[in-house]
């Protein structure tokens, strides 16, 4: 988005990063991790934070077709204390990586259960950021190649 090279980088784990933007050693930090996260979490409980817009950047910049697999995602008011508005920014999806010996019906059968009613209910009751699963987001952002099972199911859907 054009600021990689006006920054000075220092590459840490995301508490490490909240405890030093705490302690004042730092001016802001990234995290690319689903929300709440505990490091922001950490970081306004001593600090006032803000969020910034990344996705007015993000689409000015050309990034979303620079790099399809990243979507919009607002980070919603509330989230974080002090934070009472939603913050526009950016995700990319969580994969499954499965081997290509992994026979056809053993994926076919893995995406079946996790896509019933039973197992869409079970991942959104596992973490707020799940809560956009679903069958019609189900490839959204995916670029690499489908194994044949995961191609099975998604064409079953009508997504493919």
């Amino acid at each position: 988005m054009g600021i990689w090279d006006k920054i000075e980088r220092n590459a840490m784990g995301y508490n490490d990063a909240a405890s030093a933007f705490g302690n004042r050693q730092l001016d802001a930090f990234w995290l690319f991790t689903a929300f709440p996260s505990g490091a922001i979490i950490m970081a306004a409980q001593t600090n006032n934070i803000a969020l910034l817009d990344l996705g007015a950047d993000a689409e000015k910049s050309g990034f979303y077709e620079a790099f399809p697999y990243f979507e919009k995602l607002n980070v919603p008011a509330g989230t974080y204390r002090g934070v009472d508005y939603d913050a526009p920014s950016f995700q990319d999806g969580a994969l499954w990586v499965a081997n290509s010996k992994l026979s056809e019906d053993v994926v076919y059968k893995l995406l079946s259960i996790i896509y019933t009613d039973q197992g869409i209910k079970y991942m959104h009751s596992q973490k707020k950021t799940f809560k956009s699963m679903s069958i019609k987001t189900g490839i959204n952002g995916i670029i690499t190649p489908f194994h044949p099972g995961a191609q099975k199911f998604w064409k079953e859907k009508g997504l493919l």
